[in-house]
């Protein structure tokens, strides 16, 4: 066979791993990388709306409590100002339960790279 076998053989080699790795390798990483990005959207969406629904259960007693502080002292308008800040909070709360539990599923888009 000699030094020309020697080189065919190498140079078939080379080809070979080249091919394994543009046709193998790199789709598996590709898809790791899209698997592992989506996995951690869905992961950071969940806590982020879990912390904003906490937060609003956290102010909604302030607002009470400047309610019925405006409404003591006779401050209608900043009464129905604190009323609508709270009814926001309430909603807040409720954007953030349905993501949680409906309105983010896993991310199945299906768009797959």
């Amino acid at each position: 066979m000699g030094a020309f076998g020697g080189i065919l053989i190498s140079v078939l080699a080379v080809t070979i791993a080249i091919l394994l790795v543009m046709y193998v390798v790199v789709p598996l990483f590709t898809f790791l990388g899209w698997f592992i990005r989506h996995i951690a959207r869905f992961v950071g969406g969940v806590i982020s709306d879990a912390l904003r629904a906490i937060g609003s259960v956290i102010v909604m007693p302030v607002y009470v409590i400047a309610i019925l502080g405006t409404i003591i002292v006779g401050r209608w308008s900043a009464s129905g100002h604190f009323g609508r800040m709270l009814q926001g909070e309430f909603a807040t709360i409720g954007r953030s339960l349905y993501n949680i539990v409906i309105g983010r599923p896993p991310d199945c888009s299906c768009s797959n790279p």
